[in-house]
């Protein structure tokens, strides 16, 4: 725990509060510990968390560059991030998908499903949805 505590005081301090680093077994180890997330089997890891007022956003970051085989298991394990991870009220869960994604096809379709607390958008859109959260 003290060694995440560090972790925590050597985050990169933004407008946002702070975007944590680290790899992402350390930030899904605090998504665990200190928000009090609970990941399905499935879930590889975390790419950020970011603290934003009294919230956290934990998310992941993917860029699909073509339809099928394993970018297809990228985008999965991006939805699956927002759909099957547990989190408090305060923890935000986010994937922030850029590339073929949102040119048509199966992958859009599933985007177009999402639940209004299922959040995936650009990475265009990252700082605006940061901000809508102030």
């Amino acid at each position: 725990m003290d060694r995440l505590r560090k972790k925590v005081e050597n985050s990169i301090k933004t407008k946002f509060e702070y975007f944590l680093k680290g790899g992402d077994k350390f930030l899904k180890e605090y998504a665990k510990t200190e928000l009090r997330c609970h990941f399905s089997q499935l879930s590889k890891g975390v790419d950020f968390i970011a603290k934003v007022g009294n919230k956290h956003i934990i998310g992941t970051a993917k860029f699909i560059t073509d339809f099928g085989g394993s970018q297809d298991n990228q985008f999965k394990e991006a939805i699956r991030l927002v759909r099957e991870t547990q989190c408090p009220p305060n923890v935000i869960k986010a994937a922030v998908i850029d590339g073929v994604v949102w040119l048509g096809g199966e992958m859009k379709l599933t985007l177009e499903k999402l639940k209004d607390d299922e959040f995936c958008f650009s990475a265009l859109l990252l700082e605006d949805f940061i901000n809508e959260q102030l």
